[in-house]
């Protein structure tokens, strides 16, 4: 018989060797010293403070206060945790490849992979920040894969549903970040409800299982939008501004931008940051064009 390396063992690797072999020389950066002093010296207080007032995050600070504790000023285990929480959303997302497509075994793991070393991802050695984003965004992952689990084993449909919300919860009243990733939720509901019921009723089918997970997601909007009063203090919609003033022309420069954040920096650029490496670097021809084959094999 054949064996495999578990999928879970592949992510852990790549994360580890993308992210993790300089560990020992690497130290505390950028605002993780801020945050890390927050912390430990003003306790809970100056954590809700900071995040709340300062950051529009109601309860991100919550999650420092729970683990700069326990972490403190040791480096190299904030830089385990940031690859960690990384670990756990790519497995995340090789988990919810596999719901929605059972037998895409090999694309599942392809894109765990890419998600964990996307080129243009260049900030994983603020690990302390960037750590707790990775957790948050896990939140997010965790509780579409356990919404698709209910989905898929319908006898656990109430646990795996209530795990889902709760982390969603936990994800909307953190960070802003990732609030619009959950219009995705209503397409991976359809995608499984169109497999196990057929075409037909499945757009009902959909909107009754997104339904609690509509309802969680409009009343965070709506608490955060008119009843949190910080929400404005330091973030301003000036998009949404913009579009009321002159809604032709605003309109076609965020579609500009949206195209030139998505065919440029999120594409061609973050691509190129990998492959160009070999000839920034003080190189003869051949090393260069080794390193480029090597980029590109890889």
């Amino acid at each position: 018989m054949q064996k495999h390396i578990s999928p879970k063992v592949i992510l852990f690797l790549a994360c580890m060797g993308g992210y993790g072999l300089l560990i020992p020389w690497l130290g505390i950066y950028l605002d993780d010293w801020t945050f890390l002093w927050t912390s430990l010296a003003l306790g809970l207080p100056g954590e809700q403070f900071y995040f709340t007032l300062g950051n529009n995050r109601p309860f991100w600070g919550l999650f420092y206060h729970l683990f700069v504790p326990l972490i403190g000023l040791r480096p190299w285990l904030w830089h385990l945790f940031g690859i960690f929480w990384l670990w756990l959303s790519a497995l995340s997302v090789w988990g919810l490849v596999r719901l929605v497509w059972p037998r895409a075994a090999r694309s599942a793991l392809f894109a765990g992979l890419l998600f964990a070393l996307y080129p243009g991802f260049l900030v994983q050695w603020a690990s302390l920040v960037i750590g707790h984003m990775w957790l948050v965004y896990a939140f997010l992952l965790g509780s579409l894969a356990f919404n698709l689990l209910a989905l898929r084993r319908r006898r656990w449909w109430l646990p795996f549903s209530a795990i889902a919300l709760v982390l969603s919860s936990f994800d909307l009243l953190s960070l802003e970040y990732f609030i619009l990733l959950e219009l995705l939720r209503p397409l991976l509901i359809w995608f499984i409800e169109r497999q196990q019921g057929g075409a037909g009723g499945s757009l009902r089918r959909t909107i009754q299982q997104w339904l609690p997970y509509a309802l969680l997601l409009g009343g965070v909007m709506v608490w955060r939008v008119f009843f949190f009063p910080l929400q404005m203090d330091k973030y301003q919609l000036d998009v949404l501004d913009g579009l009321r003033a002159a809604p032709l022309a605003n309109g076609l420069a965020l579609l500009g931008q949206i195209g030139r954040d998505v065919a440029w920096d999120a594409t061609l650029r973050a691509w190129w940051g990998a492959l160009s490496a070999p000839f920034a670097a003080d190189l003869g021809r051949g090393a260069r064009l080794l390193g480029l084959g090597v980029s590109l094999g890889s």
